[in-house]
């Protein structure tokens, strides 16, 4: 049997509900009480990986509620690769199931997209520093027609997103310790950066000329396309001085 195939019979008998008569079948019988060891083990691993990437939604729940949505979740999403930092990308979307299905959550109808800012937090830790990509000063040694080509590139560690709940305060006061943090100006919906500056991930508030202008650049739309479409680019600046632009390339010819 190849190695391969050891490997996915026994993750296959590590899951929660998972069948372990193939892996077994391949060990040594007095060595078989052992799989419950590695299963429990596991369990454990993934519970305390949730907990390290949604810290705020479990403080907010509570150890014992979110012990038993961390338990639902593992059991509805087994791990599929042995990277720990990427699992969870699913949970927010879970989240969402479980407050339609349970009116006990009313009135956290927020914790998805929490959930969401959280793991965009745990992604911007662990991403890159930069990308291979042309200095912003050699923009100045662009003719006219290759400026119109240019792509800004972000920092690996930025991310945007919107929502209707103010995550951005609720972010900031778990991060101050304090139950009461005011929001200046209250709006129908919320715009975000996340970013680290400069190894610990953070959130601010952005305005939406920000969001869609951070938005193209994700999209990767040349200077020459956002000019078309009048997307604001007055930020910029701002966003090259705080770093978020790390470069920049041309688009290749079609």
């Amino acid at each position: 049997m190849r190695l391969a195939q050891w490997q996915d019979s026994f993750m296959e008998a590590l899951a929660p509900e998972g069948c372990d008569d193939e892996f077994l079948s391949l060990v040594n019988s007095h060595e078989s009480a052992r799989i419950e060891i590695y299963r429990n083990n596991t369990l454990q691993a993934l519970k305390a990986t949730l907990v390290k990437a949604f810290p705020i939604c479990q403080q907010i729940v509570g150890e014992s509620c979110f012990a038993r949505l961390a338990r639902d979740y593992l059991d509805a999403n087994p791990m599929q690769e042995s990277n720990l930092n990427h699992y969870g990308d699913g949970f927010s979307h879970f989240l969402e199931g479980v407050l339609q299905a349970n009116p006990a959550f009313e009135g956290l109808e927020y914790l998805p997209e929490l959930a969401q800012m959280e793991w965009l937090l745990l992604k911007s830790y662990y991403a890159a520093d930069g990308l291979s990509c042309y200095k912003l000063v050699e923009i100045a040694g662009l003719n006219e027609r290759q400026q119109e080509e240019v792509v800004m590139v972000l920092r690996p560690d930025v991310f945007i997103l919107h929502s209707s709940f103010p995550l951005y305060e609720i972010w900031l006061s778990h991060q101050q310790d304090s139950d009461h943090i005011e929001i200046d100006m209250p709006q129908d919906r919320y715009h975000l950066c996340i970013s680290r500056d400069p190894f610990k991930p953070k959130v601010e508030r952005i305005s939406r000329a920000g969001f869609e202008l951070l938005a193209a650049f994700g999209a990767e739309e040349t200077l020459g396309e956002m000019t078309e479409a009048t997307i604001d680019m007055s930020a910029m600046p701002e966003f090259i001085a705080k770093g978020w632009i790390c470069g920049f390339r041309l688009r290749e010819p079609v």
